[in-house]
C-alpha cells in the first residue's frame, strides 16, 4: 500500500540521517531533524531566511544579540 512506501522512506532516510559521529544526538534534535528534511521542497518550507528568523527569535537574548553582531559588516 501507499502509505508503506512512505513509512519506509522515512525510516530508510532516518538510518542514513545518524551517523558515527552523531550516535548521541538527542532524539528531540533528530525528530526536528527529520521533521525540516522532509518540509524541503514543499510549500511548509518557509526557505533558509525565514527558518533562521524563526529560530532567532526562540533564541534566549543573550545568543541573540551575539549573532546579531556577527552579521554587521
Amino acid at each position: 500500500p501507499a502509505s508503506s512506501v512512505d513509512a519506509e522512506r522515512a525510516f530508510s532516510i532516518g538510518r542514513r540521517q545518524i551517523n558515527f559521529m552523531q550516535h548521541n544526538m538527542s532524539s528531540t534534535s533528530f525528530r526536528g531533524k527529520m521533521a525540516l528534511g522532509s518540509w524541503l521542497g514543499t510549500p511548509l518550507d518557509p526557505g533558509i531566511e525565514e527558518a533562521a528568523g524563526i529560530i532567532q527569535s526562540h533564541m534566549p537574548s543573550s545568543t541573540q544579540s551575539s549573532t546579531d553582531d556577527d552579521d554587521v559588516m
